[in-house]
């Protein structure tokens, strides 16, 4: 159609009538697209913008051989994130969570334990909260604000909101917070156990290689004897008891780090 033709279209419709262009009739013609769409519904739906590890090489916190080594285990480690392979890379978590929530549009925040909705927290579950990175942190009018790990996991946004029953408002936090905040949060009836003080019990004599003889060995008895064992058997406890399939105990010049894996991600427990 020429530039002509086009000017000389009917103005008018088949029953000689003239169609509305008034702003009112424009706008009513688009109601059912703000029905379809409003700022206030998109603010729940975290959207992650893929350029995470871009963003720190740009701030200078990783190298780009950092940054390629970690692409080459993320494509090798399903269920991980580039945030969960560098910090077991040893990149400082909070930098991590403070850049996700920028290049999200979140907020990132510091977890304050005695703001921590503790109703909600029970009502989650202590296991379900560390192993999933999510944390409520306080209500406004009907709207749960819910600190998490990985914004981008809506499935269990999602199932957060299905069990709690309200809507909810993400922002980003950091998993060793979360963990801090769980273990303080522990029931008063569980068993505390002084580490150090089993540690402390521990001598050389303690440590030795001994021929086994096929005969019944009381563990409760030994458990209760040999601080070493006391001390594996914690730490193994603990494993099975918060869900871990990984023990990581790395030696120190002058300290012990022992990390859990719990759902692929690594969990500072103790040092």
């Amino acid at each position: 159609m020429s530039t002509d033709e086009f000017r000389n279209l009917p103005l008018s419709n088949e029953a000689g009538e003239t169609p509305d262009a008034s702003p009112s009739s424009l706008f009513r013609s688009h109601q059912s697209l703000s029905e379809l769409w409003s700022p206030e519904l998109e603010a729940d739906k975290p959207v992650v913008v893929d350029d995470l590890g871009q963003v720190l090489l740009n701030a200078g916190v990783i190298q780009a051989e950092q940054l390629t080594n970690a692409h080459e285990v993320l494509a090798k480690s399903p269920g991980l994130t580039l945030g969960d392979v560098l910090y077991d890379m040893g990149v400082d978590e909070a930098v991590i969570q403070k850049t996700l929530a920028r290049t999200a549009g979140l907020t990132f925040e510091r977890i304050d334990e005695s703001k921590v909705e503790v109703e909600y927290l029970d009502r989650l579950g202590h296991d379900f909260c560390k192993t999933h990175g999510v944390m409520p942190l306080r209500v406004s009018g009907t709207r749960l604000f819910l600190g998490v790990t990985h914004p981008d996991n809506l499935v269990v946004i999602d199932e957060v909101r299905h069990k709690l029953g309200m809507p909810v408002k993400t922002v980003v936090v950091c998993r060793d917070n979360i963990a801090a905040v769980i273990d303080a949060f522990r029931d008063e009836d569980e068993t505390t156990i002084d580490v150090n003080e089993i540690i402390g019990g521990i001598e050389e004599d303690d440590v030795e290689v001994v021929q086994t003889h096929e005969e019944e060995v009381d563990l409760e008895k030994m458990a209760g004897e040999s601080p070493v064992i006391r001390f594996v058997n914690y730490l193994i406890f603990n494993a099975v008891k918060d869900g871990a399939s990984d023990i990581h105990i790395e030696p120190q010049e002058k300290k012990l780090q022992v990390r859990y894996r719990i759902d692929g991600v690594l969990f500072a427990t103790m040092s």
